[in-house]
Parts: structure tokens; C-alpha cells; sequence
């Protein structure tokens, strides 16, 4: 057997209890990642208004 030999696993070979708890994980880490991503961009675009906001008050047009 070739050292670097590392053996294929296809989810149809898995345990099935293994796949959807693995399932269940990856549609929540998508989920938070999805809600970070939303809050940070949220955050993102009100600090954008600020700026847009103060420069058009020092009379500089975006």
C-alpha cells in the first residue's frame, strides 16, 4: 500500500446518523456565518452613511 494512501469515504459509506448531524452543522455554520456576514455589512453601511453624512455637511459631494 502506497504510504500517502489515504482511504476515499463517500457519504453514501457513512453512518447515516453521521450524515445528518454533519448536514445539521453545515445548514447552521451557514446560518450564523449568513447572519455574521449580515450584521457586519449592516454595520458597514451605517458607518458609510455617517461618512457620506458628515462630508456632505463639510460641503464635499459624493
Amino acid at each position: 500500500m502506497h504510504r500517502n494512501y489515504v482511504p476515499e469515504l463517500s457519504l453514501d459509506k457513512q453512518d447515516p446518523v453521521f450524515q445528518i448531524a454533519t448536514t445539521e452543522e453545515i445548514v447552521g455554520l451557514r446560518s450564523d456565518t449568513k447572519k455574521h456576514l449580515d450584521d457586519e455589512f449592516a454595520e458597514i453601511r451605517k458607518e458609510l452613511v455617517s461618512i457620506k453624512d458628515a462630508l456632505a455637511r463639510a460641503g464635499i459631494q459624493v
